[in-house]
């Protein structure tokens, strides 16, 4: 009887990390952008919001992070950026996620003077003034 119990309590012992061993997990990197909004921002601050070209699955995908940075060259400002997402790997299974389609979204600003520009970056690129008034670019996200 003794030995019955310490075959089970082994035999269990060795199955757990078998177990864990199928939830597996891949990160990928997404550096291109489906639109770019160009924001008033305080004083000679230019804002910009994000929309990463990928859609997240509310029941597969954890965002990991999401950043995008301003470069000005002239008068052209450049947006670039990344984001990182950790989704399942399933071993030669299909995965059941959801269809949904969340959006990944950064924001970043840089010091700019006054004048007229040209955001390019984006699947769009558009020119735009300094100081902004208005929202310039595809702002509906």
């Amino acid at each position: 009887m003794r030995v019955g119990s310490l075959v089970l309590a082994f035999g269990s012992a060795l199955t757990l990390p078998l177990l864990g061993g199928c939830d597996r997990t891949e990160t990928r990197v997404v550096d291109q952008f489906w639109s770019a909004c160009v924001q008033p921002g305080e004083g000679e601050r230019l804002e910009v919001d994000v929309v990463f070209a990928e859609c997240l699955s509310s029941s597969c995908d954890d965002l990991i992070s999401a950043s995008c940075k301003l470069e000005l060259d002239g008068d052209v400002v450049t947006v670039s950026g990344e984001a990182l997402i950790e989704s399942p790997a399933p071993r030669g299974r299909p995965t059941s996620c959801t269809t949904d389609c969340g959006s990944v979204t950064a924001s970043c600003s840089l010091e700019l003077p006054p004048g007229d520009y040209r955001l390019v970056g984006a699947d769009e690129e558009f020119a735009f003034s300094h100081p902004v008034s208005e929202p310039a670019g595809s702002c509906e996200f």
